[in-house]
């Protein structure tokens, strides 16, 4: 709650700045918005791949989410935008992501693959539909220093910290029968997002 708490609060802040709010009064509110491409890029912390791969797990991108891994070691996953009606203009809204990720524990044999992956703006978190489930776990949560830009048709918004959320935590423990998560709070990557949106 408390990281969750610190997303809004960080994110509230740089919309005063950005929108220019005057003397506590909020401009107009904004026309609805639907999310039509783009990506969102997730730039990992190595020392956390390391500590997770001495765990004996490994997370997996499904196509059409892609993997790069520059000539230093960083890694980078990249997952498309397919829709959605997040805005960073009036704080809301979701980010509706393709591809998928899928966690493998090659110490106890058992893997679990997270779909219907989506980025909140409400509640700053990464989510994703289980395997076999029909509810949204919320994975990670944006808890970095936040940034955002509205150029014409083009948003974007930044995070250089993402972290495990406590219940997404709680259900990867379970599912893989591991204790490597815990109760969450491990810095896992920078978050970026770029794309374009429609005004209705």
């Amino acid at each position: 709650m408390r990281r969750r708490m610190a997303y809004v609060s960080g994110l509230a802040a740089v919309a005063a700045g950005t929108l220019g709010l005057v003397g506590g009064v909020a401009a107009p509110a904004m026309a609805s918005t639907s999310d039509t491409g783009g990506s969102v890029t997730l730039t990992a912390d190595n020392n956390f791949l390391i500590q997770q791969a001495k765990a004996g797990i490994v997370t997996i991108p499904g196509s059409p989410a892609t993997t790069t891994i520059s000539s230093t070691g960083v890694v980078t996953v990249t997952l498309p935008v397919t829709g959605g009606n997040a805005n960073v203009a009036i704080l809301g809204g979701t980010l509706d992501l393709g591809g998928s990720l899928k966690f493998v524990d090659v110490k106890t044999h058992k893997c679990v693959t997270f779909t219907s992956l989506e980025v909140s703006y409400d509640s700053g978190q990464l989510t994703g539909v289980p395997s076999g489930g029909t509810t949204q776990v919320p994975l990670d949560d944006l808890s970095g220093n936040i940034s955002f830009s509205v150029q014409g048709s083009t948003q974007s918004l930044t995070s250089d910290s993402i972290t495990i959320d406590p219940a997404g935590a709680s259900y990867l423990d379970s599912s893989l029968h591991t204790s490597f998560y815990g109760t969450g709070g491990q810095n896992v990557a920078s978050f970026s997002t770029t794309y374009t949106t429609v005004t209705s």
